[in-house]
């Protein structure tokens, strides 16, 4: 199904909560935006080459300069397309459009392919020609004014007959004279089974996101997370937040009537959302939304091409009867470097 231009609109901030575009954003004051692109195929791909060279561009022709660069996992699926755009503060914003590898998974009709909705996503970000936003998760006034906003990321991942992952990521510096660096992600892991998708009789059955702040030669210690702690059963409209000793960045949190494992540990954020705690008490074919965030510190000093940090979203998905049945397990995710 196609998608309009109010749509699109709403979620050039990497506010969309699903593969449809249905999030929502708000422009911010910068009024110039350098837009970059390139699109491959399914028989050529791109190359982190091909995506590196497309963010050094879009800095040299900007009037300000991202102090990162994305670099997307192309572990699950053939990476077919990325946009990025950078303002005059030097935030930005990038798109991953993701195809499956597996040529036994069903294929999308040519109007809901991953490149035509990258090129949709590219035509409204130059249109406005304005960044967006923060993820609907996180609004403007849960994010004390020291945070700084250095980048935000979409990947829309469908992978018929199974379901379809998409996942937002927000990244933020903390604009502090001390001797410590500190960075905070948020990331939105949207479920979408294909039961709910396409009425095809499949679920998913977990969910696990990940920050990884072990990556690299920079010596991070974890300093917050949230949510915390193990969780069943379901969780509404719960009040959390983040912090780096001071400022904080807050949300909204819920879970549906599924089980939570806090995995984290001194250097890596993540949790395990389950919907296996009794498969016929919980509707899992249904969207699930499950929305983290956590803060990170090193006294080191980065250097241009040191890792930041790694990200990633894990979802594995199968049919109700899950004996003997056809599973499947993909993911998203990436990593950011400095770039002096």
């Amino acid at each position: 199904m196609s998608i309009n231009r109010r749509e699109v609109v709403k979620t050039l901030g990497i506010a969309a909560a699903s593969a449809g575009f249905t999030g929502i954003g708000s422009a911010t004051q910068n009024s110039s935006v350098q837009v970059n692109s390139v699109y491959g195929s399914e028989e050529s791909p791109l190359s982190e080459g091909d995506i590196i060279d497309t963010q050094q561009q879009a800095k040299a022709n900007s009037e300000a300069s991202s102090s990162v660069t994305v670099k997307p996992d192309d572990s699950y699926g053939r990476i077919v397309g990325f946009v990025y755009g950078i303002d005059e503060s030097g935030r930005a914003t990038f798109y991953v459009a993701k195809e499956p590898e597996e040529e036994a998974v069903e294929q999308q009709d040519q109007s809901e392919s991953a490149v035509s909705k990258a090129k949709e996503f590219e035509s409204e970000l130059k249109k406005a020609n304005r960044l967006f936003t923060e993820t609907n998760a996180v609004s403007p006034s849960g994010i004390d004014p020291e945070w700084d906003h250095v980048t935000n990321g979409y990947t829309p991942y469908p992978r018929r007959p199974y379901g379809k992952l998409v996942e937002s990521v927000d990244v933020y510096e903390l604009d502090e004279d001390t001797s410590t660096n500190r960075f905070a992600m948020r990331q939105n892991a949207n479920i979408y089974p294909g039961q709910a998708e396409w009425d095809n009789g499949y679920h998913w059955w977990y969910a696990e996101p990940e920050h990884k702040w072990d990556q690299g030669v920079l010596d991070y210690n974890l300093v917050d997370r949230a949510p915390r702690d193990d969780k069943t059963g379901g969780v509404d409209k719960k009040s959390v937040a983040i912090s780096a000793g001071g400022p904080e960045i807050s949300w909204q949190f819920s879970q549906p009537d599924v089980a939570r494992y806090d995995e984290s540990n001194s250097q890596v954020a993540k949790w395990h959302w389950n919907a296996m705690t009794d498969p016929l008490s919980y509707g899992d074919n249904q969207h699930a939304l499950f929305k983290t965030g956590s803060t990170a510190e090193t006294r080191d000093n980065p250097s241009d091409g040191d890792t930041l940090l790694g990200w990633g979203t894990m979802a594995k998905f199968t049919s109700r009867d899950r004996v003997d049945a056809d599973v499947d397990e993909f993911g998203a995710g990436g990593r950011l470097e400095y770039d002096d």
